[in-house]
């Protein structure tokens, strides 16, 4: 294969990776809107989607990691640059900024509805701690300083 093959390859995969980037940030956007309206039947029906749009991006992934080996270059991002600078082709170089910065974007999206997440997860440990009288996480104090508060409380779901 000849080195214009293989960089029409690389271009080839990095658009790819594009287009998967933006599907996964797709789900990730409907799957904040069910995060946010607690609509967990939702969530359940969108996991297999979520999970194929992530396994077609790591496959997109691997194709460009395989073209930049094949052009004599390690595929991590020191590697890209040096391909790139080496290369000097900006249609290649927009591409690669084309890429990571939606892969960055998905990274404070994917991390955004997983802080969703987490207050959703402590809201519910609070709630369940008031119905069963159960300290709702970490270390209480009581009046007096010494942990573990007053004692136990008692459970409201209880006459």
């Amino acid at each position: 294969m000849t080195d214009s093959n293989k960089d029409h390859r690389l271009r080839d995969s990095l658009q790819r990776c594009q287009a998967c980037a933006r599907a996964v940030m797709a789900v990730l956007e409907r799957e904040r809107g069910l995060l946010e309206r607690r609509d967990p039947e939702g969530l359940t029906a969108l996991m297999p989607e979520k999970l194929e749009a992530l396994a077609t991006l790591e496959a997109a992934e691997r194709q460009r990691a395989e073209a930049a080996r094949a052009l004599g270059y390690a595929p991590d991002p020191e590697g890209m640059r040096r391909l790139l600078r080496e290369r000097s082709d900006a249609g290649l170089e927009a591409e690669w900024q084309a890429l990571t910065g939606q892969l960055q974007a998905l990274q404070r999206s994917n991390e955004a509805n997983g802080r969703l997440i987490h207050r959703s997860l402590e809201q519910t440990a609070g709630i369940l701690a008031i119905l069963t009288g159960a300290p709702a996480q970490g270390v209480t104090y009581g009046r007096d300083g010494a942990q573990g508060g007053a004692g136990p409380g008692r459970c409201i779901t209880s006459a």
